[in-house]
């Protein structure tokens, strides 16, 4: 199996892309996750803390190193698992889908840093035309994954990972939950679009 299928999946479809910030715990939105066609979840985050916060639905599982999941591979649930490190090479042969290395090294080149596993995920889904995406779950470290005792920043840039985000928010009309937004209808985020925000919009594959 490759990524066309999982295109085609996507395409024309309302997604959630599902973060782990700690943050999200707080709210209630999952009912909100669970009605998208199409609901993404990212390493540890594809067994849901809280049905109320996360909902439950998962069809799209974005990882980064398979021997890293062992805490929760056998209580995950989803239809696909797409591996996102460059260097993964230990998915079974009848679920071989992996981010490209093409992709991997221009979005590195465009953030400046090593992008994490959400910020792929933005990026990959971002390639195949969905109606709509909304993002739950993204502070971008300002508060830890609720599965980590301490905040791991790894070798990412989450702040330019935030404007690569915002980039896309403005680009296609995305929408980022804020955690604080409780049941308001949802708060679209836009982007300023200042100097190097157009900088970085323009590095993006139309």
């Amino acid at each position: 199996m490759d990524l066309i299928k999982i295109e085609q999946e996507v395409r024309g479809n309302r997604v959630a892309i599902v973060g782990n910030a700690q943050s999200l715990l707080r709210t209630s939105f999952g009912r909100d996750i669970d009605a998208h066609d199409i609901v993404v979840r990212l390493n540890r985050g594809v067994v849901s803390p809280s049905a109320r916060s996360h909902g439950k639905k998962t069809d799209i599982w974005c990882f980064s190193v398979l021997d890293q999941m062992t805490p929760v591979l056998k209580r995950a649930n989803y239809r696909y698992r797409i591996g996102m490190s460059p260097k993964q090479v230990n998915l079974p042969d009848n679920e071989e889908i992996v981010y490209p290395s093409e992709y991997w090294s221009r979005l590195s080149a465009l953030i400046g840093a090593r992008p994490s596993v959400g910020c792929m995920a933005l990026d990959l889904i971002s390639r195949f035309q969905p109606y709509s995406v909304t993002l739950y779950g993204f502070d971008f470290k300002e508060t830890k994954s609720y599965y980590e005792k301490h905040h791991n920043f790894g070798q990412h840039d989450f702040a330019a990972e935030r404007l690569f985000a915002k980039t896309l928010v403005s680009k296609n009309g995305w929408e980022i939950i804020a955690a604080d937004a409780g049941h308001r209808s949802p708060l679209t985020v836009l982007a300023s679009l200042t100097g190097a925000l157009k900088g970085f919009g323009k590095g993006i594959m139309k």
